[in-house]
């Protein structure tokens, strides 16, 4: 699964959450599975980066639509 995050020169890294906005930590950012990478790399810019995090196949398929980073559970 993979993260999306901002960072902008001289400002500290926001990670994406679709209902919360932009958060100052990884634990509560939006996880997305692997299936939507590409498209998400066809977006990023050079602001918006993408930051791989550890989950498990399974977890990928309990999520189809991502999750919470924190609230995943496998």
């Amino acid at each position: 699964m993979f993260v999306v995050y901002y960072k902008s020169s001289g400002k500290p890294v926001r990670y994406f959450h679709p209902t919360k906005g932009l958060q100052k930590t990884v634990r509560t950012a939006w996880a997305f599975p692997e299936a939507a990478r590409e498209m998400m790399e066809q977006a990023a810019s050079e602001t918006l980066k993408i930051r791989s995090v550890a989950a498990s196949p399974v977890a990928e398929a309990m999520y189809p639509n991502g999750v919470q980073y924190n609230q995943m559970k496998w």
